[in-house]
């Protein structure tokens, strides 16, 4: 991202902050999210430290003038803008006071570096596998085969292919013994360095590519911006220096003294910027569509218990009725496609997803009921259907964890939802309960519903999307035969999670 692009999304930035930002800017913004991994940080930073964001000042009024006519898109990045802050606020308490199992205790070192992604990877024999998430210090990573992504403390990103070796030096500094890898650096960050048997690579701000072969030989090719390259003598101590720019390559051969110049092959290296992974991970996102935003934390969510998710994967998206646009993943990164959700609900006999939502409203303290939202009115009499659909998905196989009932201590009339069974329908394209497949979800058998396993709490479904255009539908009502107390309460769909399995 160069300095103009830069000057014009902090422009673009304030506008969205101060509430001025005209759709042709908006616009802008979203396009130069997507092109730019570094915009996407600098954004992410930018709500984090809004105090104005952070204290939920947007968040509420955001929620309640949705349905004001402002364009779709736009509404759901400003609707993102405010969840995303209270979420980031969210996350930064848990850490303080509800450390995840498995986190480093408060008098631990900082991480050096994290990882961030694995993508196929087969680890040799001596190395332990590594997860997403994973906090690392000095120490060796090597890698058979695939590609994994490290965040290092001073926000640099690297991603490495196998077959490789590389250490871990500091927060801003990696040693490569072999492998190919990607830098990006932004200028703000400061320097990176990458070290080699024979050179060392200073990033200027930019993103370059770096292939060590098991006999020594390096090249390196500048994607963006400048890189300077030190060459060592024998004594390890760098003895001359050069300077690369952009769309320059250059190989040292072992023990060389000096720099060859070579062809230019940033393609090659394509598939491991840090943008190209961001556009192909694989979807892993939730939606919590229930007033307690936020509860179901690690394996408290039905994913997380079957092991399709990991601890650190938790940011929900507090949803409320229709929306569209780019929404959060769960690992706190923003999703690179565009979803359109639509929300819809029954109205006596018919079943309709252009209802207009209910706006959610919080705790409904004079009813037996636990939620009061669009898509959880469980303290309403009748029997009801609501339902959600997704529309933008890429195509791929998908799980999805439906958590269809409301279980919750309720201060006054405890756990009102054990009694309850529901009936729900799971499927691509259009689907309805009379012709869909029915998955049932049996009244909880834990009085204090205090965990969300399989068989309990929840039904997961496998789905095939074959596109973007193709909707992933989801309608569930109480199912009054299966339930020991037929009347009272309605459908309810608390939490979504949906999973993109491997491409």
């Amino acid at each position: 991202m160069n300095s103009e692009t830069r000057k014009k999304l902090w422009d673009l930035l304030a506008a969205l902050g101060e509430e001025r930002i005209s759709q042709v800017q908006f616009e802008e913004l979203d396009r130069i999210l997507c092109a730019h991994a570094e915009a996407r940080r600098l954004y992410r930073d930018y709500l984090a430290v809004d105090d104005r964001l952070a204290s939920g000042e947007m968040l509420f009024g955001e929620i309640e003038h949705a349905h004001e006519p402002a364009g779709p898109r736009f509404i759901a990045w400003r609707l993102w803008a405010a969840a995303a802050a209270l979420m980031l606020v969210g996350f930064f308490l848990s850490e303080m006071f509800h450390p995840a199992p498995g986190t480093r205790s408060p008098s631990a070192p900082p991480a050096m570096a994290t990882v961030k992604s694995i993508m196929q990877v087969t680890w040799p024999e001596g190395q332990s596998a590594l997860e997403p998430g994973a906090a690392l210090q000095d120490e060796w990573i090597r890698l058979a085969k695939g590609v994994l992504q490290l965040e290092f403390q001073t926000g640099a990103q690297v991603s490495l292919e196998g077959p490789a070796a590389l250490r871990v030096v500091n927060g801003g500094e990696c040693f490569v013994e072999q492998g190919q890898l990607v830098v990006l650096a932004p200028a703000e960050i400061g320097s990176f360095k990458v070290s080699t048997q024979s050179s060392e690579l200073i990033d200027l701000g930019t993103e370059f590519a770096v292939a060590v072969s098991s006999s020594g030989e390096m090249v390196v090719h500048v994607l963006d911006g400048e890189v300077e390259i030190g060459i060592k003598g024998a004594d390890a101590q760098v003895v001359s220096r050069e300077r690369l720019v952009e769309q320059q390559a250059a190989r040292l051969d072992p023990g060389g003294q000096d720099l060859t110049r070579t062809d230019y092959d940033g393609p090659a290296f394509e598939h491991l910027r840090a943008d190209t992974l961001w556009r192909e991970r694989p979807l892993r996102i939730q939606f919590d569509c229930g007033a307690q935003a936020g509860m179901y934390e690690g394996s408290n969510a039905p994913a997380h218990a079957a092991g399709d998710m990991r601890v650190h994967e938790r940011f929900w998206n507090p949803l409320n009725g229709d929306a569209s646009g780019r929404f959060v993943m769960s690992d706190g990164e923003i999703a690179p496609y565009g979803i359109e959700i639509d929300y819809g609900r029954r109205d006596r006999r018919d079943f309709s997803w252009a209802r207009e939502p209910d706006l959610m409203r919080g705790f409904a303290p004079t009813t037996r009921g636990v939620f009061d939202t669009a898509l959880g009115k469980d303290h309403l009499g009748g029997g009801g259907e609501v339902g959600l659909r997704f529309r933008g998905l890429p195509k791929g196989e998908y799980r999805v964890y439906l958590v269809a009932r409301g279980a919750l201590d309720h201060a006054k009339w405890g756990n009102y939802l054990v009694s309850k069974a529901y009936k729900s329908v799971v499927s691509a394209g259009d689907a309805d309960l009379d012709s869909g497949t029915l998955l049932y979800h049996d009244p909880l058998v834990d009085p204090a519903a205090k965990s969300w396993v399989e068989g309990q709490t929840h039904i997961a479904a496998q789905v095939h999307i074959s596109g973007p255009d193709e909707y992933l539908t989801i309608r569930t009502t109480k199912d009054r035969a299966r339930s020991p107390t037929p009347g009272g309460g309605n459908s309810v769909i608390s939490a979504v999670q949906i999973i993109q399995l491997n491409k």
